[in-house]
């Protein structure tokens, strides 16, 4: 097992000598780590990286993810099946029920990364012509860059600027209005959650987190999920609708709530559901990956 980093994440190259200041964030249980690659080929190197935000108070929470999440995987944006007209700017998202109730959150970073790319394209903003980086002034006590706003911050609110210029900080941002190729061992997947509540909420987190790590899983809940009846599939579907779930997030919604309760879909349901909990719970121990989440986790 490849041997994980725990603690708080240390400067992107190039980039500050210090980490940005977090005052929603408990910065201190920030964690992101490499998780060890579940098959032959490649190298723990070539694995996702999971990164783990506590907030202080669900207000804060709600308002640095709602609209990333909304972008990511909610159906909300009724009509809306394009990534140009289910990007919501602060105003239009004022009008919307955007996650209502969340405790937590989970999205790839690749998710906040064509999230900002669509506010960069947004015709209903003004977006300001931003400092190219090699133009950027350097501090000659640090030899470090000068900081110099950035062009989204007039676009978010001050709980999405703390959350982006964190992930800047982490190497892992992609800024559309300076497309540079740059490697990165930054996290490729985020997870959230209330500090207070974390040892409720992040379970659920990190089995989309394993979804999305692992091919071998995945392709092992899509055979289950094909194993349901019509009936208990059109149940859970529906349900999954209501709560304002995209198509696309169906199954992997599905297997992090019936992993943790087999009657999470009512009763009519839990007949089929309880041995298909027992099954992924079977899977998940099967995998090195999920062992290294639960062994060096918050």
């Amino acid at each position: 097992m490849a041997k994980g980093r725990h603690g708080k994440p240390q400067p992107k190259k190039g980039g500050f000598g210090a980490a940005p200041t977090k005052t929603k964030i408990v910065s201190e249980e920030a964690i992101f780590k490499r998780a060890p690659h579940t098959s032959n080929q490649g190298s723990s190197a070539d694995s996702p990286l999971l990164l783990t935000l506590l907030f202080r108070d669900k207000a804060s929470q709600h308002s640095a993810l709602a609209r990333i999440e909304s972008f990511y995987e909610s159906s909300a944006v009724e009509g809306q099946s394009n990534d140009a007209n289910r990007f919501l700017t602060i105003d239009q998202a004022k009008s919307q029920k955007l996650c209502p109730n969340y405790e937590a959150f989970n999205c790839p970073i690749s998710a906040v990364n064509q999230w900002l790319g669509q506010m960069f394209k947004c015709p209903d903003l003004v977006i300001a012509t931003p400092q190219k980086e090699e133009e950027s002034s350097i501090d000659d006590s640090t030899d470090q860059p000068k900081h110099t706003e950035k062009w989204w911050q007039t676009h978010c609110n001050e709980e999405e600027v703390e959350l982006l210029s964190f992930l800047d900080f982490l190497g892992c941002l992609e800024d559309p209005a300076n497309p540079i190729d740059k490697t990165t061992n930054g996290p490729q997947y985020l997870i959230t959650s209330l500090a207070s509540q974390a040892a409720s909420s992040l379970p659920h987190e990190r089995l989309h987190f394993l979804y999305f790590a692992s091919k071998e899983y995945r392709e092992y809940v899509e055979s289950l999920y094909g194993s349901l009846s019509n009936k208990t599939r059109k149940i859970i579907e529906t349900d999954l609708g209501m709560r304002g779930y995209a198509k696309h997030v169906w199954q992997d919604e599905f297997q992090a709530y019936v992993s943790l309760n087999a009657a999470e879909f009512g009763n009519p349901t839990k007949q089929e559901c309880t041995p298909i909990k027992e099954e992924l719970q079977q899977k998940q121990k099967q995998l090195l990956i999920w062992k290294h989440i639960n062994t060096t986790s918050v």
